[in-house]
């Protein structure tokens, strides 16, 4: 069956095509990620800005055009936190699909964390029960793990590389009170869910999206992003320290080329990493595995 996910995010818009088998990924034909920073500005103003929206026009105009090249594709298409929390979101979804034939649901964070864990386990693992799936998104953070009866465990925190980086991070390079300052609003706000999180280190935790994946790049010194040797590295604790340290007094375009960033990752970065590093403290783990796949995975498997 012929299926296309397209996770469309606070920072990053998403298209997957894929032929599925027995609800898992077979054969990639389509991947692809624009930086579109949709949630621009949508903490403070609760609504999508004019440019973020050209921006986005944009990025579904182009994606229109490569799902012409498969008659007949099932797509599905989900947009999370920045448009939950978007005024505007509901008439600019309609335009998406009057426009470019796209329908698009604004899904929960629970839905957000379901899909995660869906796409973000890995393929082969025999026992779902022994990963959870940790999604650090632009504006929410979503932590999901399977009890042995099947029962999902799940939160979506309202903490996301761009929200934490419009809220806190307000120079560039940011202010050692800055970090701290979101540090501590942080911890406060993963404190409230320690038990699940407590829950999610007894297994072994899966880092899906940019915030992980471009962390790992970074910590293998790699020029470039390259998928294949980022999909299973192990970004360890100590190594997020370390980046944190090396990326607080570097300004957003110093931080350009490392691990392959851009300016749209480049950017929010840092508030990303604050949050995987207290993720991981909390959760007692000394490391994560960093994957490639995630929302838009579990979308076209799970969908």
């Amino acid at each position: 069956m012929l299926r296309a996910g397209i996770d469309i995010g606070t920072n990053t818009i998403l298209l997957l095509v894929a032929e599925v088998k027995n609800g898992r990924v077979a054969r990639v034909l389509e991947d692809h990620v624009r930086v579109v920073r949709l949630g621009q500005g949508v903490d403070q103003n609760r609504a999508f800005h004019p440019e973020a929206l050209d921006r986005a026009r944009k990025c579904f105009a182009e994606y229109a055009e490569i799902l012409r090249r498969y008659p007949g594709v099932r797509v599905k298409a989900a947009a999370t936190s920045g448009s939950r929390d978007a005024a505007n979101s509901a008439a600019f979804f309609e335009e998406v699909r009057r426009s470019y034939g796209i329908p698009v649901e604004v899904i929960s964070g629970e839905e957000e964390a379901l899909y995660s864990f869906l796409g973000g386990v890995p393929e082969g693992g025999n026992d779902p029960c022994a990963y959870a799936v940790l999604d650090i998104g632009g504006g929410s953070t979503e932590i999901v793990g399977q009890e042995p009866s099947g029962a999902l465990f799940r939160y979506s925190f309202d903490l996301g590389c761009v929200r934490m980086t419009e809220r806190f991070l307000r120079n560039d390079p940011a202010t050692r009170e800055e970090l701290e300052e979101l540090r501590r609003y942080v911890v406060a706000v993963l404190a409230e869910k320690r038990g699940l999180l407590e829950e999610a280190g007894r297994r072994q935790l899966i880092g899906v999206a940019g915030t992980a994946t471009y962390l790992a790049s970074a910590s293998l010194g790699l020029p470039r992003f390259d998928l294949e040797r980022v999909h299973g590295a192990r970004l360890s604790a100590a190594a997020v320290d370390e980046l944190i340290r090396r990326f607080l007094p570097m300004t957003a375009s110093e931080r350009i080329g490392i691990g392959g960033m851009d300016r749209g990752r480049a950017d929010v970065i840092l508030g990303g990493a604050v949050i995987l590093r207290e993720v991981l403290r909390m959760a007692g783990l000394q490391e994560l595995t960093a994957s490639v796949r995630g929302l838009r995975y579990g979308l076209v498997g799970g969908g």
